[in-house]
């Protein structure tokens, strides 16, 4: 695979950070700060452009801050709660704003971001039992619950389906889709991805024990096993149809295949696309990388479809 330039320079950066950021978590560094390591994340996706005649504002989402993203011509009445990536310990809505200002124009949906807590400072169940409350104020606003999307990348697109299992689990009327970029699903990585695909993964390539050291600090304790952190074990009957996306170099591969079978086993309309040769959440890059536009077409396709059009 041939990158364009300038993002094959910045894909080969997040080696070396990612281990920076490994380290730190492990406590095998003080070259730099969490706090520090979050804000080079935050500037890093900061710096994808932000949609023409996009406003935003803040919101209190019952407790939660949250990121209102109104597009020029938002569908009235229409609303998608995207949940952020960063393996639920770096990534904010500040960051996000060009890739949700972009999904808030090409779906002509407001949007709305919740800031949840991050561990280590709040490890699970905090950040996801941040993301059950905010989608209950979105539904206590006032929006129908057949007329929201749930979308999130990594971790957010786990949640994507963890907040639907526990939405249903609690009584509450499910969102009408959703859809899962590239989910960090299954914790305890037993996928064969996680081998097969360590040395082709471009965001992890070189640091073998990220996504576990991520997860142990993450899970502070709790079982990998737990279905509201891992929703590859948990019951997802009765769940709306959801979109699944996933690179074939990335090492969430396993991840995708997982959820997706476990989605038909209970019942669920899944679609699982499989992108040959990209990278973890490569569809960010929709601006540079021609196969990250083609796949975020297929997202709007999916999300226009599943409204009836």
């Amino acid at each position: 695979m041939t990158l364009p330039g300038p993002l094959a320079e910045r894909l080969a950066s997040m080696g070396p950070m990612m281990q920076i950021f490994v380290d730190t978590l492990s406590g095998a560094s003080t070259e730099m700060s969490l706090d520090e390591l979050r804000a080079i994340h935050r500037s890093g996706l900061g710096a994808m452009p932000v949609a023409e005649g996009v406003t935003f504002g803040q919101v209190d989402m019952a407790g939660v801050p949250g990121l209102h993203v109104i597009p020029p011509n938002p569908i009235e009445g229409r609303a998608l709660l995207y949940f952020h990536g960063g393996a639920y310990i770096v990534g904010d809505p500040e960051g996000y704003k060009g890739f949700v200002s972009f999904i808030a124009t090409v779906t002509n949906m407001a949007v709305f971001v919740p800031h949840y807590r991050l561990a280590p400072e709040h490890p699970f169940p905090q950040p996801i039992d941040d993301c059950v409350t905010a989608y209950r104020w979105l539904l206590e606003r006032g929006v129908a619950s057949d007329q929201i999307i749930f979308m999130g990348d990594s971790a957010g697109g786990a949640l994507t389906v963890s907040v639907m299992s526990i939405a249903k689990s609690m009584g509450l009327p499910l969102p009408l889709a959703g859809v899962a970029l590239s989910p960090w699903a299954n914790l305890t990585h037993s996928g064969s991805s996680m081998q097969t695909r360590a040395d082709r993964d471009l965001i992890h390539a070189g640091v073998p024990d990220a996504l576990q050291t991520m997860a142990r600090v993450f899970l502070a304790g709790a079982p990998a096993e737990h279905p509201n952190a891992s929703p590859v074990f948990g019951d997802l009957s009765g769940l709306p149809p959801i979109m699944i996306q996933v690179g074939e170099a990335e090492q969430l591969l396993s991840d995708g295949f997982q959820l997706s079978e476990r989605l038909a086993e209970h019942g669920v309309r899944v679609t699982l696309e499989v992108w040959p040769e990209m990278f973890h959440g490569w569809q960010m890059y929709h601006g540079e990388l021609e196969d990250a536009a083609a796949a975020m077409r297929t997202v709007v396709s999916f999300i226009n479809a599943s409204f009836g059009g």
